[in-house]
């Protein structure tokens, strides 16, 4: 069978087609993402009207490309830049909040990272690189299964590679 293809909206409506009895696949999409039962239940029956936004669409998307769906909007994200892409799932995982984000790459508002993750903005110039430093940390340090805030792994990471420097007679 050929992989589903389409936005979020489109990738959702195959997957609760691909259901039989709807409670099984709402009770796999809030298991796996931390939503709750009375929204998906919603979306899936139409009853709100509009499609999921903000943090529950970040979720949903990266739910869907993960059951197998090819999502139009992360494949987006990805051409735009895999930081961004890597950072949203990241969030998804739960890994790091929007709030570490937006500390770590230098944001003002909560908006502006989220533009950022749906693919309305780019990283740019220092914000691109404090967020490749952001995904770097995430992984290296694994960086979420700690609680350590992320400004403190960054400062230990710094340290780190003074004493290599120091080490090499750099």
């Amino acid at each position: 069978m050929a992989q589903f293809s389409g936005t979020m909206a489109e990738c959702f409506t195959h997957y609760n087609d691909q259901f039989r009895i709807k409670s099984d696949a709402v009770r796999k999409i809030c298991e796996t993402t931390g939503l709750k039962a009375s929204t998906v239940f919603s979306w899936f029956f139409g009853k709100k009207p509009d499609a999921p936004s903000g943090l529950r669409a970040i979720v949903l998307r990266y739910f869907l490309e993960d059951a197998g769906y090819l999502v139009a909007e992360l494949k987006k994200l990805k051409t735009k830049g895999p930081e961004a892409y890597q950072l949203g799932r990241f969030v998804y995982a739960k890994r790091i909040t929007i709030e570490d984000i937006q500390k770590h790459v230098g944001y003002k508002n909560l908006s502006d990272v989220y533009n950022i993750l749906h693919g309305r903005n780019g990283l740019v110039g220092a914000r691109l690189i404090k967020a490749r430093d952001l995904v770097r940390l995430t992984e290296r340090y694994n960086y979420g299964a700690q609680k350590k805030p992320v400004t403190e792994i960054s400062r230990e990471h710094e340290e780190h590679e003074e004493e290599k420097k120091h080490k090499n007679g750099n």
